[in-house]
């Protein structure tokens, strides 16, 4: 037999003489688990619990309940049963009771040994989180709100949440970060695992797969996650060998760039984020991302600085190019913030980084052209500053297949999307007849969307690592 046959059997064969010794003493079952349940899942210790039951009311609004079976709580709520835990009911004799007994089933038992065990060890996944990536800091920061030490090796943190629909889970994370976490220096025991990993180019992918080639080396390990800075053309070619050997235990990953590697059942999409490297902060103080001078009355804080800007790098022959030119044409450029630059700078002086923040927080509206993806920060870091991303929406580039921009829309992100920048001067045209209240409105639903976005994004973490990382620990 296999072993999980072996498990259940025994925890069936457990329960039957547990019950049955129950009945013997004339105890009533479901009196004797509401009882437990209550002490167990006490207020002070019921945190990240989402299961209350009473003996003798209806439980709470909004509570999940969860189905126990024929012996469940709720089946004897107004039958008979006293405050003592005593049966009213005539006739109903020891014998009688018995003779009701039945083989629990195999959910039966599940769901009791679930229910008795909450808030015990067992129901505490531990995880530890290795951030090797740039994008480990906007998880770590921004997604899961992990306050990070100093120790004398290197940065760590721990977050609990709780997750999964089918195998509800506690998790406790524990995050460390920085150059010191080697292969040499992680714990070497860990069982469970996420690994946050730079992929995005040919530079980055060897160290990238150094790391989950020493996931084979881990004795102990039963259960990895990644998540991972793919490539922008969407390729990550060199993800499918460790993706696909079982020696390496990865039972999801997180892509940025997924592309047509996304099925939502083992690999989804991961957001880009805001450019940490930049230190983008984790927060904007609201009474700025709001408007940049919130002591005014709100028809004059209704309008920034600027109509909108774009900030760039442009690339020849890009639809860059073609927006530059129908801003210089149309005259908008006399009333948007415009630094358009012929190359790329990965590393943001601590003035210019200012300054571009300070122009999202000036600027209504933020333009996004697409570059070597259509997926960038500035989607992120325009959200967060309460100027309203105005998106072309084309996947880029092709070989992505699916359009980097599913997962913002899937969250109903509150954006302008356009197929071409020929349509900006009529729709800049249209937003600019707004009234004070409307823009103050729509600025303050985008900054409590993305807010919103993060939150959900936590909840989706944890709950893909329950799922997938009990479901196989009960293979």
């Amino acid at each position: 037999m296999r072993r999980t046959e072996l498990v259940v059997i025994a925890a069936v064969l457990l329960v039957n003489v547990w019950l049955l010794g129950l009945m013997l003493l004339g105890r009533d079952l479901p009196a004797t688990i509401t009882q437990h349940i209550s002490t167990r899942l006490s207020p002070s210790s019921r945190q990240g619990v989402e299961y209350t039951y009473r003996a003798h009311q209806e439980p709470e609004k909004d509570i999940p309940k969860v189905d126990l079976g024929r012996h469940g709580v709720d089946d004897h709520v107004g039958d008979g049963m006293n405050d003592g835990g005593e049966d009213t009911r005539k006739g109903n004799t020891q014998e009688k009771k018995i003779s009701e007994a039945h083989e629990p089933s195999q959910q039966d038992v599940e769901n009791w040994l679930s229910l008795l065990s909450q808030d015990g060890p067992s129901m505490t996944m531990e995880v530890e989180v290795w951030g090797k990536a740039a994008i480990a800091s906007y998880y770590q920061e921004h997604i899961m709100q992990i306050a990070l030490r100093n120790t004398d090796k290197w940065q760590e943190g721990e977050v609990v949440c709780t997750g999964g629909d089918k195998h509800r889970k506690k998790l406790q994370f524990k995050y460390m970060t920085g150059p010191a976490v080697h292969q040499s220096t992680i714990n070497n025991q860990v069982e469970n695992v996420v690994l946050v990993l730079n992929g995005h180019n040919d530079e980055k992918i060897p160290t990238a797969s150094a790391w989950l080639s020493h996931l084979a080396t881990l004795p102990r390990l039963k259960n990895a996650g990644l998540i991972v800075l793919g490539e922008e053309d969407c390729s990550n070619h060199w993800l499918e060998r460790f993706l696909n050997d079982p020696l390496y235990k990865i039972r999801f990953a997180f892509l940025v760039y997924g592309g047509k590697w996304v099925n939502n059942k083992r690999v989804f999409q991961w957001p880009l984020g805001v450019a940490t490297y930049r230190s983008f902060p984790a927060t904007i103080p609201l009474d700025r991302a709001l408007a940049p001078r919130a002591a005014l009355a709100p028809a004059q804080l209704a309008r920034r600085k600027y109509l909108c800007n774009f900030q760039a790098t442009l690339y020849p022959g890009s639809s860059r190019e073609v927006l530059l030119r129908v801003l210089q044409e149309s005259g908008l450029g006399r009333q948007c913030y415009i630094n358009a630059r012929s190359e790329w700078m990965p590393n943001e002086t601590p003035t210019s980084a200012s300054s571009y923040r300070d122009t999202l927080l000036s600027s209504d509206y933020t333009l996004a052209p697409v570059g070597l993806n259509t997926e960038c920060y500035r989607l992120y870091e325009a959200a967060a500053c309460g100027s309203i991303p105005i998106v072309e929406d084309v996947v880029q580039p092709l070989s992505c297949g699916k359009n980097p921009l599913q997962l913002l829309k899937e969250y109903n992100a509150p954006f302008i999307f356009v197929k071409t920048w020929e349509e900006l001067p009529g729709i800049l045209h249209k937003e600019s007849q707004r009234s004070a209240e409307e823009m103050l409105t729509r600025r303050r639903q985008l900054i409590d969307w993305y807010t919103f976005f993060k939150s959900k994004m936590k909840s989706h973490f944890c709950n893909v690592v329950a799922e997938t990382f009990v479901t196989h620990g009960l293979e």
